[in-house]
């Protein structure tokens, strides 16, 4: 059956809901396959150019389900951030998944899960062109009006519940700071509130005069509000934040657009926007096909906590990319500090292995040795490679941004990545330079002076095993991977934590750390943990993970361990000098790929997890990566050198496009 003629077999349906949920199922594709979907709108919108009865027909079928319901809670609740906390919304989720929530028979939301009765409904609605939603939209030529007096007044119940709402929000003690920060005493938010009763009053007493002027007041302030919110949201990367204020920003950001989209409703002398309608359109359908769907709710939520973690991760991660010639010079003389460091630490853990001690306190010991380690390197500003990846959410994230944010910048992601490659080579070149030699040295030396080798054939047995391509070896290479991606995490948060909290002014006139240090000591003790704190309680996350990794396997009976590059390769030049160098040519092409295969994993699977946090921070869909992949698989076609060394120019996205 072509779509004119199932177009018309749906007419025959004199039940408004009934030919509405008709016409969805018309256009509901094969899943996630939106072409489909686009087309038959396209040739749904062409019927309708062509036919005013059927025009009319639908268009009264839509303006009957919407006038005849109650619109207050669909307008005023659905898809928006709830104020209940997160624990008591998750416990609500899981009783509704149990046992639904019983609504009226008239409330929109039931309307629109009968039409959308597909669970996954939503994800073929929000993959369709928002365009082709519009022109669909103007084709129906939609002016829904609302003279009922009662439904009249659950739209201005609605919209007085979420300016009061907002006004409230913005009445929180940190958001009062931030709104009136930087010399600023003029609070939108409230102003808004003010605002929207003179516009009420006057449109009650329908004084079109007042109402005219209270809504251009009403509109501006509303854009002011969420101005005020990108500026406080600007403030938050150098003051900090708490993921409580970052639910309260995006809170009151999601009622202000609909506040604004309830009053172009309301007012027949509104400048509506059929984009706006269409993407609200989008929301609802999201939320009320998702409302009893805990793992819906975890992804959102988790969606405000990566917006956390890649605004305020470690700063801002940039530091860890290399730009030009001079910061790749720079990347590969810290990375080379950092192999004489490991080498050390590396021997360390080999002599406390010796020491007779309970599997809890040997633990805790290799992980003191590598936090140590981490700290020296810290310390004497080297670094540990594809530790960088894990740090750079940030960075990714930015660059993500488009003016556009459903059409996220993919050419200056791509650049990012050939970036980050780049920098993991000079990184890994400079560890490994030092590493190898610098263990065979300690090795031969030892060999030398004590008369027997640091490792015996045992031991060397079980050193080799270590390192041998495997999916075991592969697999805790992946923790290893885990553990530096979250070392990131706690270094973002105590980094936002420092300046939230105001660490260094607190501790700058702490009564009792000035009589302990001094007035000089405790200006320099604030400085440095403002600067440092973060990578500080980052590193020794990162080196306890490590040392109690394969503690936490044994205690549980799974098969964990860590396996990284650098630290691996130190313990392979121990085995190898013990061996005498005896090995083949195919078995130290052998161990060297299992040690590259390490080497990748660490940095794959670090990379991937911020590339993940930064792409949920800005809710790009995971439809993204083939472009991505392709655009990254392009760039590296025409600039392969740009994945070794950095181009003497900057690269522009744009030349991944042109090729130029």
């Amino acid at each position: 059956m072509n779509i004119e003629s199932h177009i018309h077999s749906l007419l025959i349906q004199t039940n408004d809901l009934a030919l509405l949920k008709g016409l969805v199922d018309m256009i509901r594709p094969p899943r996630r396959k939106k072409l489909v979907a686009e087309e038959t709108i396209k040739s749904l919108c062409t019927c309708i150019e062509n036919d005013e009865n059927l025009r009319q027909r639908i268009k009264t079928a839509i303006t009957n389900t919407i006038t005849k319901a109650d619109l207050q809670y669909i307008f005023s609740d659905s898809g928006l951030v709830t104020g209940s906390g997160f624990f008591a919304e998750l416990r609500q989720k899981i009783i509704e998944k149990i046992l639904p929530t019983l609504l009226p028979e008239n409330d929109l939301r039931i309307q629109v899960r009968k039409i959308f009765s597909k669970r996954w409904d939503y994800k073929w609605v929000n993959l369709v062109d928002p365009q082709i939603w519009v022109d669909l939209f103007r084709s129906i030529q939609m002016d829904i009006s609302f003279e009922n007096d009662a439904q009249m007044n659950q739209l201005l119940l609605a919209a007085e519940k979420l300016s009061y709402c907002i006004a409230a929000l913005s009445l929180d003690k940190k958001m009062m700071q931030q709104a009136n920060g930087s010399g600023r005493h003029f609070n939108a938010f409230i102003e808004q509130n003010k605002a929207w009763h003179q516009y009420s009053e006057a449109f009650k007493n329908n004084d079109s005069q007042i109402k005219e002027t209270s809504f251009q007041q009403l509109m501006y302030l509303l854009d002011k509000s969420l101005e005020q919110i990108k500026i406080i949201r600007k403030a938050t990367q150098e003051t900090g934040t708490s993921l409580q204020q970052t639910f309260i920003i995006e809170r009151i950001r999601q009622q202000l657009l609909r506040l604004q989209i309830i009053i172009t409703i309301i007012d027949p002398s509104a400048d509506v926007s059929t984009m706006a309608y269409s993407e609200y359109f989008k929301e609802v359908v999201e939320s009320e096909n998702t409302h009893n769907r805990v793992r819906s709710f975890l992804s959102s939520n988790f969606s405000f906590l990566a917006y956390q973690i890649a605004e305020h991760g470690s700063r801002t991660g940039e530091k860890y990319i290399t730009n030009n010639l001079k910061e790749y010079g720079q990347f590969i003389k810290a990375a080379a500090i950092g192999g004489v460091i490991i080498s050390v630490a590396a021997l360390v853990k080999l002599m406390l292995g010796f020491v007779p001690s309970a599997p809890f306190w040997q633990s805790f010991l290799f992980g003191l040795n590598y936090a140590l380690a981490f700290l020296v390197i810290h310390l004497f500003r080297g670094s540990i490679a594809t530790k960088q990846p894990a740090l750079t959410a940030s960075a990714i994230a930015t660059s993500l941004d488009n003016t556009n944010p459903r059409s996220p910048s993919l050419n200056n992601l791509a650049l990012t990545v050939g970036k980050v490659f780049r920098s993991q080579l000079a990184s890994l070149f400079g560890n490994l330079i030092i590493v190898f030699p610098l263990t065979m040295l300690i090795a031969f030396l030892y060999y030398k002076i004590a008369g027997s080798h640091l490792v015996n054939e045992v031991k060397v047995e079980h050193i080799l095993h270590d390192v041998q391509p495997s999916i075991r070896n592969i697999w805790f290479a992946g923790v290893a991977a885990f553990l530096l991606f979250m070392s990131g995490i706690v270094s973002g948060y105590f980094d936002n934590m420092v300046i939230y909290g105001k660490i260094p002014e607190r501790v700058r006139v702490n009564t009792n750390i000035r009589n302990l240090f001094g007035a000089k000591k405790t200006i320099r003790l604030a400085l440095y943990i403002d600067k440092n704190l973060g990578a500080l309680m980052g590193n020794i996350f990162l080196g306890f993970g490590l040392g109690f990794m394969m503690f936490f396997g044994h205690i549980f009976g799974i098969p964990l361990d860590i396996r990284h590059v650098t630290i691996s390769s130190g313990f392979f030049s121990f085995a190898a000098v013990a061996n005498g160098f005896s090995f083949t040519l195919s078995q130290w092409l052998f161990y060297i790929l299992g040690l590259l295969l390490i080497a990748t994993t660490n940095l794959l699977v670090s990379f991937s997890m911020a590339l993940y946090v930064a792409m949920k921070s800005r809710k790009v869909s995971g439809t993204q990566l083939i472009p991505l992949l392709k655009i990254s698989g392009r760039y590296f076609l025409r600039f392969p050198g740009d994945f070794v060394f950095p181009p003497k120019k900057e690269r522009l996205p744009q030349e991944l496009s042109t090729g130029k």
